[in-house]
């Protein structure tokens, strides 16, 4: 099997909706942490008061960190940034995890410990991690066709005969992005919220025009994701949910990552809200975008994920390093993601790994997502002293 390289940084792929404006007013989101106990009566459960810090910090982490955390507090407010948390996992260890800002402006409502947040394209990785798991155990090979007589979908969607290159597609062309489907003219994964994945893919087949040549040209595809999440569900007998919750993240330990909803009445429980300029948050398709850009989680959940797809081997990670079929355990590997309303990041190797999300996200969200990046990543370099308990 062809490997892609050590360091998978992959890049975004956004579509517009509908122009969205939200108000600035309330609360000033951009308090740091502190360590001061809220009121009760002002503060709903497992949310503490704006800025103040998650997952049980000590004042001497607090200490530690509290340059850094007006780092954070000031890249907030110059990037509009209503809500935030950051997680940093150091040999395995969370050494630094922080709420920052509002998961509400409306209510006045901290982001905490516990808030989860629409993670986009951060998904991917889930995906990739599901599908090695299917792998690892038998169930699939990374070479198996996906279309046509013998393929995993077989000719359940569109209308058969394929075209040959289409009946090439293997698995491994979808998670390396080489499958050679486009976004001519659009993305389709973007397009109307009452759409089935049948509905999608079955155009896909039936409308668009396939040119492409699996395996020969790299081409950012949310459609090829959206495929895979329809490969776990054909192999495994189960939603594509269900089997990453139980066979992939309750394994690490994550029990609160869920598949998000789509408009404000389906926001779950903890879920911030979203905030944009630019387009509406709540016109997305966020429940169809299952397996390339529709779970939500934590930052916390994110490190978690992080610490069980890097590969030191004193702690029992999902995969073993070596069953080469993943490049999440091919060494370091990075994602962003990006909607309307959010910005996430996961950066993965085997010395530190950290997570950031924001419930907050506009037209510049590659350069906010670079700068937070380089922060981080300036953080952690420039560190000497790390703080020894572990806050999972």
């Amino acid at each position: 099997m062809r490997h892609v390289s050590r360091t998978v940084q992959l890049t975004l792929l956004l579509l517009s909706v509908t122009l969205f404006s939200c108000s600035s007013e309330g609360a000033d989101p951009y308090s740091p942490p502190t360590n001061q106990n809220p009121p009760q009566s002002n503060n709903p459960p497992n949310n503490p008061s704006p800025g103040t810090p998650s997952g049980g910090e000590t004042p001497e982490s607090e200490d530690l960190f509290s340059e850094f955390d007006e780092e954070i507090t000031n890249f907030m407010r110059q990037h509009g940034i209503r809500g935030a948390q950051v997680a940093i996992v150091r040999f395995e260890k969370l050494v630094y995890y922080r709420s920052f800002g509002l998961a509400d402006e409306d209510a006045a409502e901290p982001v905490g410990p516990n808030s989860r947040f629409r993670i986009a394209s951060v998904s991917k990785p889930v995906t990739v991690l599901a599908i090695s798991k299917l792998v690892a155990d038998g169930k699939l090979s990374m070479n198996d066709k996906v279309f046509g007589d013998g393929g995993i979908l077989g000719t359940q969607y569109g209308t058969p005969p394929y075209g040959a290159a289409i009946e090439r597609i293997s698995v491994n062309h979808l998670v390396e992005h080489t499958s050679g489907f486009t976004n001519d003219p659009y993305d389709i994964m973007f397009d109307a919220i009452e759409l089935s994945h049948e509905d999608l893919i079955n155009r896909v087949l039936d409308e668009r025009d396939y040119s492409g040549s699996p395996g020969s040209t790299y081409y950012y595809s949310n459609f090829g994701y959206s495929l895979l999440g329809r490969i776990i569900e054909e192999v495994s007998g189960m939603t594509y949910e269900d089997y990453v919750q139980e066979k992939v993240l309750e394994p690490m330990g994550i029990t609160q990552m869920v598949i998000g909803g789509d408009t404000e009445a389906e926001r779950l429980p903890n879920e911030v809200k979203y905030y944009s300029t630019w387009f509406d948050p709540y016109a997305l398709p966020v429940n169809r975008m299952d397996s390339h850009g529709g779970w939500i989680a934590s930052a916390k959940d994110l490190a978690r994920f992080a610490a069980g797809t890097d590969t030191r081997s004193f702690v029992p990670d999902l995969l073993e390093f070596g069953d080469g079929q993943s490049y999440l355990l091919n060494g370091s590997y990075g994602h962003f993601g990006a909607l309307a309303g959010t910005q996430s990041i996961i950066s993965v190797n085997t010395t530190n790994s950290f997570a950031v999300v924001f419930n907050s996200g506009n037209a510049n969200f590659d350069a906010v997502l670079r700068a937070m990046n380089q922060l981080v990543h300036d953080e952690i370099n420039a560190r000497t002293t790390w703080p020894q308990e572990d806050l999972f």
